[in-house]
């Protein structure tokens, strides 16, 4: 078995006081606004941030505390921009919990061998992921119509606080229409709080992952750290801000519907190029920003743009 890569974390819920909610908030939107994630919602009980086609960081009001969610595809943002660990060092640096996270590796090796030789354990009852066997009541498998022998394996009850799931990643990466990866197993492991979870295990998740799912599951290759719950001790790099113009800039180029629009607008040529102009000064002047030349911008503003678009900045006079 080949696996892609090193384990990592396709999914993360943690929670914050409410009262620590405002905080965070201003902490994370620099990197959101760094990866070009656009605010989709925004209310008194919820904001959602679309990151890319798919991915998304959502933050839900409830009972006092903020549940921010954060999806597989939205974190393989976070990680390709490298900023995963800023990330991570921002929220805690406020009162948390992390409530879910999913750690995951995929290897290169057909699933179907691996769904038949799992039944076989749990048939025989010899299945154990945590102190417990895994009773085969508590073990769903879902065959794929495109291929019956192979679908997913889910061990253990939904809400179990350890819940391994392997499936075909190949078949589902092309029944969602998306290019063939070749023969892919995913194994992921779904922890909940109770085990003790904690950001470094988002950080660093393949001690936990192979702490529940090796060996019963899958072999552990050899230096692996022992994991500890709710491990002390451990700090994440925190970075410094960029620019607020910077931001600016990264938001708009990152902004999927202004792209979108300037694809509409190349289709009418050179009246699209005015519209666009025309429609945003309107835009401004409606929100009473006034029209503003980029060279009577402040110095400090002029500058920080400047270095935005790759230009060394200008002394300021």
């Amino acid at each position: 078995m080949t696996p892609v890569h090193d384990v990592f974390c396709d999914y993360l819920d943690i929670t914050t006081p409410e009262d620590d909610w405002p905080a965070l908030r201003d902490l994370i939107r620099p990197l959101l606004d760094e990866v070009g994630a656009i605010l989709r919602a925004s209310t008194a009980g919820r904001d959602l941030w679309q990151l890319g086609e798919s991915g998304t960081v959502e933050a839900t009001h409830r009972r006092n505390v903020v549940r921010l969610s954060h999806s597989g595809s939205g974190l393989a943002h976070l990680r390709a921009a490298g900023l995963f660990l800023a990330y991570l060092a921002e929220i805690g640096t406020v009162p948390h919990r992390v409530t879910r996270l999913d750690a995951t590796l995929d290897v290169e090796t057909p699933t179907p061998p691996v769904l038949r030789r799992l039944s076989a354990r749990i048939k025989a009852n010899a299945l154990q992921v945590t102190r417990k066997r895994v009773s085969a009541q508590h073990v769903t498998r879902w065959t794929d119509l495109r291929d019956p022998r192979s679908g997913t394996m889910y061990i253990g009850p939904p809400r179990a606080d350890v819940r391994p799931v392997i499936y075909d990643k190949q078949l589902e990466r092309l029944g969602r229409g998306h290019p063939d990866p070749g023969v892919l197993t995913r194994y992921e492991c779904r922890l909940r709080h109770r085990v003790g979870i904690t950001l470094r295990d988002a950080a660093e998740p393949a001690p936990v992952f192979y702490h529940f799912m090796a060996p019963q599951i899958i072999e552990a290759p050899p230096g692996i750290r022992k994991w500890n719950p709710q491990d002390n001790g451990y700090s994440l790099p925190r970075r410094d801000p960029i620019t607020p113009a910077a931001r600016l800039v990264r938001r708009l180029e990152g902004n999927p519907d202004l792209l979108n629009s300037l694809e509409l607008a190349a289709t009418l040529g050179p009246a699209g190029t005015t519209l666009v102009h025309r429609t945003i000064d309107r835009l401004i002047r409606q929100r009473g920003a006034g029209d503003t030349p980029a060279e009577t911008l402040p110095p400090s503003v002029a500058s920080q743009l400047s270095v935005t678009r790759g230009h060394p900045p200008q002394p300021t006079p």
